[in-house]
């Protein structure tokens, strides 16, 4: 998985880039061999607030591609923020693998059995 960062209107120190890179590996983990190419851009959030803004495109090797946005007052929060929503998106895409978990039925609970109750 390839993985670019731009900054626009902003100085991004190499320490911070390496911080970066290592949350979206993390963040990626697991679904990191469906993709391909992912990029992130952070920058001025344009209604003036002061926050930074932070996006995340991913390409999947499919052709799919899963876009996040978020902000926050520095690029680590902003990108922090954005994983998070990142993850549970991937979590619960179309064709993604899904964690569901079942509770075992209630002590006495009724079962059906070949068209009978119980």
């Amino acid at each position: 998985m390839q993985i670019q960062f731009r900054a626009q209107e902003i100085e991004l120190p190499d320490e911070t880039r390496a911080a970066l890179e290592r949350r979206l590996r993390l963040t990626l983990g697991r679904h990191a061999a469906g993709i391909d190419r992912a990029r992130v851009t952070l920058g001025p959030d344009p209604d003036g607030s002061g926050a930074l803004r932070c996006r995340v495109r991913l390409r999947f090797r499919d052709g799919r591609v899963l876009a996040i946005e978020d902000q926050a007052a520095d690029p680590q929060a902003a990108l922090a923020a954005a994983a998070w929503r990142l993850e549970h998106r991937l979590d619960w895409q179309p064709g993604g693998s899904r964690t569901i978990r079942r509770r075992a039925p209630h002590v006495g609970a009724a079962t059906k059995i070949e068209g009978r109750s119980s």
